[in-house]
């Protein structure tokens, strides 16, 4: 549950969409997913300005979600999301004065 709500993973349907909120420092966040007998071998990386693409094994594409199959061999998954600056540089701030 924990590490689902850090990329913001969400099922639509057999769509897995992301919106991260993990911290812009750290370089990856990687899940296992297991969707019906499939296993999808995750890794979400935060970006500050290219647009959101992803990689499912062999194919590649834009935006911020993947395409599930229910077909019992595992994938591997790259998706980089472009985060939303302004968001983290206000979240720290009020971190900060918090302190």
């Amino acid at each position: 549950f924990i590490i689902s709500s850090l990329l913001g993973m969400k099922l639509a349907a057999s769509q897995l969409i992301f919106k991260p909120c993990f911290p812009l420092n750290w370089p990856s966040v990687s899940i296992r997913y297991q969707y019906g007998k499939s296993t999808y071998n995750v890794t979400v990386f935060q970006l500050a300005t290219e647009p959101s693409r992803w990689k499912l094994d062999n194919e590649e594409g834009l935006g911020e979600s993947i395409k599930l199959t229910d077909d019992g061999l595992t994938h591997e998954v790259e998706v980089y999301i472009i985060s939303n600056p302004t968001e983290t540089e206000a979240s720290d701030r009020s971190k900060r004065s918090d302190a």
